[in-house]
């Protein structure tokens, strides 16, 4: 009797170029990046302005850590999804450093459309439950 393999993979949605962003996405979190934090209230820490440095924010991506860390409010995030939606917006600051911010966001809203519930699960998978108390710390 042969065995069959049960080898499951990431899913996929039978779209190359969206399977393509969706590995980049998971290389970047599997062997480029420390890890994704979940904080309760992200504010901006390198901001100059005291006022500016007091708005919240929904995500950032720590260049020095290698850390991603995503709001964990309700009122920035309503649903998992939402969160999904940063953390895929933060790996792609990863990814494509030099890219302009509304480029990153035509990015993350187009492959939110493209790709599968499944494949929007997977991701929401590596969003950690609990969260942490520190945040990312201010550049010098």
């Amino acid at each position: 009797m042969a065995k069959s393999k049960n080898k499951r993979g990431p899913p996929l949605s039978g779209d190359h170029l969206v399977d393509w962003h969706f590995r980049l996405i998971l290389d970047a979190i599997h062997r480029q990046m420390v890890s994704v934090k979940k904080k309760k209230i992200l504010t901006n820490p390198d901001h100059k302005d005291p006022q500016k440095r007091r708005e919240t924010l929904y995500g950032l991506y720590d260049y020095e850590t290698k850390e991603v860390f995503i709001s964990a409010s309700k009122c920035k995030h309503p649903t998992k999804m939402s969160m999904v939606r940063a953390l895929i917006h933060e790996i792609y600051h990863k990814i494509t450093p030099d890219v302009l911010e509304k480029r990153v966001y035509r990015i993350e809203n187009i492959l939110m459309i493209r790709f599968t519930d499944e494949q929007k699960r997977y991701l929401k998978k590596f969003i950690p439950r609990h969260e942490v108390k520190k945040g990312p710390t201010p550049k010098e």
